[in-house]
């Protein structure tokens, strides 16, 4: 039972932090969220067969293991750091790096130690060294998204979205 409070925790948490985000932000950056989750999700996959971790507990038996972080943090933490650090590559290389040293070490402890999953063919600085070069991948993503829609994201963001 503790372990579905934690995974709802989880879930819910990350989709609350919506109330602080513009709506705005949330346009321009929910395609890199949901990059990210597919990413995961496609990692997920993988995982089935290489077995790098193992998931003990879902919230519903019927959802796919990765359900509460694919469609959490995962889709959300993307959007708060771009908002926060779009256009500072440095600086979101840096927090992503914090971060993915956060989720293999502390994180990751915490979760094998509640028995959420365990860490098994992948080692820990793996985990990191595949959260760090995922990021970029999505950072270069949305630098591609600003140059392709920048005409449309200018129009909104000055309100002179006309229709022809």
């Amino acid at each position: 039972m503790k372990i579905k409070v934690i995974l709802y925790g989880v879930l819910i948490i990350s989709w609350a932090s919506l109330f602080k985000l513009d709506k705005f932000s949330f346009k321009r950056y929910l395609p890199v969220g949901i990059l990210t989750a597919f990413l995961y999700t496609i990692l997920s996959a993988i995982n089935e067969k290489t077995k790098w971790w193992v998931v003990k507990k879902s919230i519903l038996p019927k959802l796919p293991s990765n359900f509460p972080f694919a469609f959490g943090p995962f889709i959300f933490l993307p959007i708060w750091l771009f908002k926060l650090t779009l256009g500072r590559f440095w600086l979101y290389l840096t927090i992503n790096i914090g971060l993915g040293i956060f989720f293999a070490y502390p994180l990751t402890t915490l979760f094998e130690k509640v028995n959420i999953y365990k860490m098994k063919n992948m080692s820990r600085i793996q985990l990191v060294f595949l959260s760090v070069s995922s990021s970029v991948i999505l950072y270069l993503y949305q630098v591609f998204l600003e140059e392709v829609l920048k005409p449309i994201t200018n129009k909104q963001k000055h309100g002179k979205m006309t229709t022809k």
